[in-house]
């Protein structure tokens, strides 16, 4: 154990601290690449179930999320950026679900959907558009030890930018808390 003015600390804590100044980092030099991008090269065509389903092997596995995703739903897109949202998504549900994260990813009229939906208390309609700003916090958030940076939306928002797509947040009908539900375009699928 160390003491210091700081208090007491236990190896555990200082481990798990660093590891969170460590996401920081990572999402701000996520940030400042986006920031930098203005490549206008075309996206390669990317399998999205592949992306979910890598990304949120070890939740499914254990099952502590429900994943439904329509066969055959493609993206243009980087696959480590898409990758990156759906863990922002699916981390930020957890901060405020009750039990249930549900993901799903769909297309419809040449757009591929990923929606994240959690039975948690919401995004309050004032905050809807402020919770995508970085270092933004909802005034229900919780405190740090709970949330995170207030970088793990932004970050999302900067990835659907980058890929030519659309984030929205509303109250879930099924689960009654959030569902954030991001379109991206799609390539059309082959015929039958």
């Amino acid at each position: 154990a160390i003491q210091g003015n700081y208090g007491l600390f236990r190896r555990a804590e200082i481990v798990a601290e660093a590891d969170r100044m460590n996401d920081l980092i990572a999402n701000l030099l996520e940030l400042a690449r986006g920031d930098e991008s203005s490549d206008a090269t075309p996206l390669p065509i990317i399998d999205l179930a592949g992306v979910i389903t890598t990304e949120l092997a070890a939740e499914i596995t254990a099952g502590a999320i429900a994943v439904e995703i329509e066969p055959g739903v493609q993206v243009w897109g980087v696959t480590d950026q898409l990758r990156r949202l759906v863990r922002n998504l699916v981390d930020n549900a957890a901060t405020s679900r009750a039990t249930t994260t549900v993901v799903q990813g769909t297309s419809t009229d040449g757009l591929a959907h990923i929606r994240v939906e959690d039975d948690g208390p919401g995004v309050p309609e004032r905050d809807h558009q402020l919770i995508f700003e970085r270092f933004a916090r909802s005034d229900d958030a919780r405190g740090r030890s709970e949330g995170g940076a207030g970088l793990g939306l932004a970050l999302v928002a900067s990835i659907v930018a980058r890929h030519r797509g659309t984030i929205d947040v509303t109250r879930s009908a099924a689960l009654g808390g959030a569902c954030f539900e991001v379109s991206l375009p799609a390539p059309s699928r082959p015929g039958p």
